[in-house]
């Protein structure tokens, strides 16, 4: 697995574990220890985020109403 060192990495390796999940994407906002995200995936799967990320983006814009945000 390729692990992020981010601030909530240890919320990450707990919800895998518990979840028995082959990654895990945690964005948090105004959390106890600040704004951040982190990442741990396996490493087959890492190449499947970003294109996970920007469909996520999309539907939470035309959620918004915002269709094109281009």
């Amino acid at each position: 697995m390729a692990y992020g060192g981010g601030k909530y990495n240890d919320v990450v390796m707990r919800v895998i574990k518990e979840l028995d999940a082959h990654g895990v994407i945690l964005i948090v906002l105004a959390g106890n220890k600040g704004s951040g995200f982190s990442v741990a995936v396996e490493e087959g799967i890492i190449l499947n985020v970003p294109e996970a990320l920007r469909t996520l983006a999309d539907e939470i814009d035309r959620d918004l109403g915002k269709e094109n945000p281009q």
